[in-house]
C-alpha cells in the first residue's frame, strides 16, 4: 500500500511539472519575437523590451508588447489583439472598441528577414522644420503643441504620441496628421486621416 501511495504521489508531481511546463511555453513571450509581414505592414516584437514596433508603409509607430489574461497581446489604437502561432504563421486577433476605424487587419503575419525599423520619436522632432514651398512647423514636445505657418496663415494644434502603434501625430480643427519619416531619418512628410489616404503636400527638413 505504501508503495501505490508513493507511486501515486511521484505520478502526481510529475503531471503537475508538465502542466506548469505547458503554461510556461504558453506563457513565453519570446516565441513571438522577431520580424513578421503580411505583405503590407511589418510588425516587430521584442519580449525583453515588452513592446513592438508597427511599420504601416511608412508610418512607424510603437506601443505595449505583453500577457493579457495568459495571452500574449499587443494595444493598438485603443484596442487589444491577441497574438496566436499557427501553421501557417503569426495571427492577430482584435477585441474591445470595435468602433475605431483603423484596425490590424485579419491577415496573416509570416517572418520576415526585415532590419529593425528605426523609429523616430516624437521627443526628437522638437524644433524648426521647413517644406519646399517655404511653410514652416515649429514642434514642442514639453508642450505638446505645435505651430504651423504659411501663406494662408498660422495654424496651432496639439501633438503627441500615445504610442498605440500609430506613432507621433498632429492635430488641429478635428484633423489627425501623421508623420511619414524619410528613410534616413532626415525629413518627414504628414498623411492625413486615420486610413491614411490623403498625403500633404511637402516634405519638412531641419530649418
Amino acid at each position: 500500500m505504501k508503495k501505490l501511495f508513493a507511486l501515486i504521489s511521484a505520478l502526481t508531481v510529475i503531471l503537475a511539472l508538465c502542466a506548469c511546463a505547458g503554461n510556461a511555453r504558453e506563457n513565453d513571450l519570446s516565441k513571438y519575437d522577431g520580424a513578421w509581414t503580411n505583405g503590407a505592414d511589418i510588425l516587430i516584437l521584442s519580449s525583453e523590451k515588452q513592446s513592438y514596433i508597427l511599420d504601416r508603409r511608412g508610418r512607424v509607430g510603437s506601443g505595449s508588447f505583453y500577457l493579457t489574461n495568459g495571452k500574449a497581446g499587443i494595444y493598438f489604437n485603443s484596442s487589444i489583439y491577441t497574438l496566436s502561432l499557427g501553421d501557417d504563421g503569426l495571427s492577430l486577433t482584435q477585441s474591445g472598441q470595435s468602433y475605431v476605424t483603423e484596425r490590424i487587419g485579419a491577415s496573416v503575419f509570416v517572418p520576415t528577414d526585415a532590419s529593425e525599423t528605426p523609429v523616430f520619436t516624437f521627443e526628437d522632432m522638437a524644433g524648426e522644420w521647413e517644406n519646399e514651398y517655404g511653410e514652416r512647423l515649429e514642434i514642442d514636445p514639453e508642450d505638446g503643441s505645435f505651430v504651423f505657418a504659411s501663406q494662408q496663415g498660422v495654424t496651432e494644434g496639439t501633438a503627441g504620441d500615445e504610442k498605440q502603434g500609430r506613432g507621433p501625430f498632429f492635430a488641429a480643427e478635428g484633423r489627425y496628421m501623421y508623420v511619414i519619416m524619410s528613410a534616413d531619418l532626415s525629413g518627414f512628410s504628414l498623411r492625413c486621416g486615420e486610413e491614411d489616404e490623403k498625403v500633404i503636400r511637402g516634405h519638412f527638413t531641419r530649418k
